[in-house]
């Protein structure tokens, strides 16, 4: 009797397996989870940058993440950290693409540095809970006013804050992750959906 081939670490191993995540089919449950790359010299969306991440997705991943990128210009703790504005918006885009081209979904994961944000390249006392000092900057951080707080959070909605909100559409990201969990991004400009995982919606 001919022997059945014995199935491969891959075929048995769930991780291998596909996932629907919010929606979006993944080819693995395999992420590069967000990690920073120090390769967006000048807040851009660099060549290196996306290679970097092509090469990610061509390993095989399910998902590979972009990070850090800050909601706003004054929440950068060096200056080679991208912030959400219009003028990364074809990097971005590009960044998407190579990804997608090789198989992956592609993230982003958003953030804000606070009182760490370095105020040489803000330009200003970086923001904070309570005034604090900040050993690594030697420098004291602002306490932030009710509408700070209120900016801030808005900043991480893509429904509330525009910009971003123009942003997140055009590049097509397929996912964000945020200090309040991660979840899916209407990848059509012209869509109406929602993954509620940040309070808001992408309408």
């Amino acid at each position: 009797m001919k022997a059945e081939p014995m199935a491969t670490a891959t075929e048995q191993s769930l991780l291998f397996s596909p996932l629907v995540l919010d929606g979006a089919l993944l080819r693995n449950r395999v992420v590069r989870s967000g990690c920073f790359e120090g390769m967006s010299q000048g807040g851009a969306v660099t060549e290196s940058l996306i290679e970097h991440h092509r090469g990610v997705a061509s390993g095989g991943v399910g998902m590979t993440t972009l990070s850090y990128c800050s909601v706003s210009e004054d929440g950068r703790a060096f200056s080679h950290e991208l912030w959400m504005s219009p003028a990364i918006l074809e990097g971005l885009s590009q960044f998407t693409q190579a990804v997608h081209t090789e198989g992956a979904a592609a993230s982003i994961q958003l953030g804000h540095c606070g009182f760490f944000a370095s105020p040489s390249v803000i330009g200003r006392r970086p923001l904070g809970a309570s005034p604090k000092s900040c050993l690594f900057r030697l420098s004291y951080c602002r306490e932030m006013t009710a509408l700070d707080i209120e900016q801030k959070v808005d900043g991480f909605s893509v429904y509330y804050d525009e910009e971003t909100k123009e942003v997140l559409d055009a590049c097509t990201v397929d996912f964000v992750e945020t200090p309040y969990g991660s979840g899916l991004v209407v990848n059509n400009p012209n869509a109406s959906g929602s993954c509620g995982s940040c309070g808001g919606g992408c309408h």
